[in-house]
């Protein structure tokens, strides 16, 4: 999926304006931001969600000068939000998921993880490729985890839109990812406590039929599940609609959704930093379907999808604006 051309300058402008507004206005903080969340359902059902330190809302909230900002940062960084592993050694992938497994620990709270690693990661729209180098040095990557895993009330997410993007791949490096997802699966749901959902894309991308398909060759078998709209802008019910068709298709298996930004109706018509967006239902949110394990976030309010829509900050940083305007256009506060 490629991204739609960037708004003009004088529609940022536009929008900065607006943002500027948006944010001069008295804002209360919300009782729900202070409390624990919990999950309603699932194998995991009355447990609460970790919340990992030193998040780029909340280091944004530490040097914030506005108070109304600061505030709104401040509760932002309070929501649990899932840890992207991306890049670097195993050693450094290990030593984050033991860091946060023994913070978890204490409290019997479950961590939240998205491994985003794959070989020619993102090679549709470019904006985050890169990934491991080979398919062996991806192993390496999920056995490291995998180990530090060991004893983890965890859910983790296994590569966002690496099923869905598969046709930029040419047929033998489709063979590959495929081969690596399945391994991948088996790796990590060999660990007691350890939940996999691999990804499914959005309701916008592929049919349900196609992306069964692929699960199916990715090892859904053995998965607790699969996750859908993950950082993305599909409305809940929308989601849920696709998921279930999905679901039907590989033996009723369960899904989570993530709404961290998709509390527009109807969708925003892009998916890289659209105007528009706003914050959608807190984690732990419950719903009327049963076959959805939770409605989680999973990507990080603020993080850029790359330089383009209403952003130009690279993929996978933070823009403070962007988080500002996501938090104050939700209607939840």
């Amino acid at each position: 999926m490629s991204p739609s051309p960037r708004p003009g300058r004088a529609t940022r402008s536009l929008l900065a304006a607006a943002l500027v507004v948006l944010a001069a206005t008295a804002w209360t903080a919300p009782a729900r931001a202070l409390t624990t969340y919990t999950l309603p359902g699932g194998p995991f059902a009355g447990r609460s969600l970790y919340v990992a330190p030193n998040t780029s809302a909340a280091l944004a909230a530490a040097t914030a000068t506005d108070p109304t900002r600061k505030q709104l940062l401040t509760h932002l960084a309070a929501i649990p939000q899932a840890t992207w592993l991306v890049g670097g050694t195993p050693t450094s992938a290990a030593s984050t998921v033991s860091s946060a497994v023994a913070a978890a620990a204490h409290t019997a709270q479950v961590t939240e993880f998205v491994i985003y690693d794959i070989p020619h990661r993102d090679c549709t729209g470019g904006q985050s490729a890169g990934g491991a180098s080979t398919p062996t040095a991806y192993q390496s990557y999920v056995k490291a985890i995998a180990t530090a895993l060991s004893g983890a009330h965890a859910i983790v997410v296994l590569e966002p839109d690496a099923l869905a993007g598969l046709d930029c791949l040419n047929a033998t490096d489709q063979v590959a990812r495929l081969a690596l997802l399945k391994w991948a699966t088996n790796t990590l749901t060999a660990k007691t406590g350890v939940l996999v959902y691999l990804d499914a894309g959005n309701n916008g991308w592929q049919t349900a039929s196609t992306m069964a398909a692929r699960l199916t060759k990715a090892g859904i078998t053995a998965a607790h599940g699969f996750a859908l709209n993950v950082a993305n802008f599909d409305t809940t019910t929308s989601e849920i609609r696709y998921g279930t068709k999905i679901s039907s298709l590989v033996g009723w298996k369960r899904f989570i959704i993530d709404t961290s930004r998709n509390g527009t109706t109807p969708r925003v018509p892009d998916w890289c930093n659209p105007p528009g967006a706003a914050l959608g239902s807190l984690p732990g949110t419950p719903t009327s379907y049963p076959g959805v394990d939770a409605l989680l976030w999973l990507k990080h309010p603020g993080e850029s999808d790359g330089a383009c829509g209403t952003s130009t900050t690279p993929a996978g940083q933070f823009d403070v604006n962007l988080a500002i305007s996501l938090a104050l256009r939700a209607d939840w506060w």
